[in-house]
């Protein structure tokens, strides 16, 4: 397993520890307060110390090319759920003339959440392929 699919095991596993314990405190505290679980993400900034350049090497032109297609094909699926989910919104609020503020943060984490989880992912996948 080379240092990308690594980084993208770590990301998956990080991404998905958060949404269980989220979905465990919902029941709990409700999901405003749950939200908290979402600081688990924080966990990430260990990234350049564990799966750094000086740690592991350089990428070559494939871990590179691998990388960028990634980033494409989850920043394209992101930006077509944001796309899907402004348009949900719109119709369910629809007759009230207004959004809700705390609609905010939820589209924050969530973008977030499926981004990390579908660039992880797809380096998954793109290296199985390879």
């Amino acid at each position: 397993m080379v240092a990308q699919e690594r980084l993208a095991t770590f990301r998956l596993a990080v991404a998905l520890l958060t949404l269980a314990l989220f979905a465990a405190l919902v029941p709990c505290v409700g999901a405003g307060r749950a939200q908290g679980a979402f600081g688990l993400l924080a966990v990430l900034a260990i990234e350049p110390f564990v799966f750094g350049p000086k740690r592991v090497g350089g990428w070559d032109e494939r871990d590179r090319a691998i990388h960028l297609r990634s980033l494409q094909i989850s920043s394209t699926l992101v930006a077509l759920l944001a796309t899907a989910a402004l348009w949900i919104t719109y119709y369910a609020h629809q007759q009230a003339g207004t959004i809700s503020v705390a609609l905010l943060p939820w589209a924050a984490w969530s973008g977030w959440i499926v981004f990390l989880l579908l660039q992880s992912m797809s380096v998954l996948v793109l290296y199985r392929r390879s």
